[in-house]
């Protein structure tokens, strides 16, 4: 997963190094802001197993948290990427 910081954290930095950086801020300010990410676990191989819908990490539903029925107990977001998970009734 990348390092998230604040825009604002990212023009303190250059400003620090050089405080007439202004076609960086510039190209700063224009980012697209970060969409969250959103998925799902998925049932694989006899419901042993759990995939990230968005990145593809493949687990077992013991690793992720001693679950005992799918659905009920997974993480709220995947260790791998950070996605948040939908609920899945």
């Amino acid at each position: 997963m990348s390092d998230l910081i604040s825009r604002q954290a990212a023009i303190d930095a250059l400003y620090s190094v050089d405080e007439y950086n202004s076609r960086s801020v510039k190209a700063i300010k224009q980012l697209p802001p970060i969409q969250p990410k959103r998925g799902r676990w998925e049932m694989r191989i006899d419901e042993r197993f759990v995939e990230c819908s968005e990145c593809g990490l493949m687990t077992t539903r013991n690793e992720l948290k001693g679950i005992a029925v799918f659905g009920k107990n997974e993480p709220n977001f995947c260790p791998n990427c950070g996605a948040k998970m939908e609920v899945t009734t």
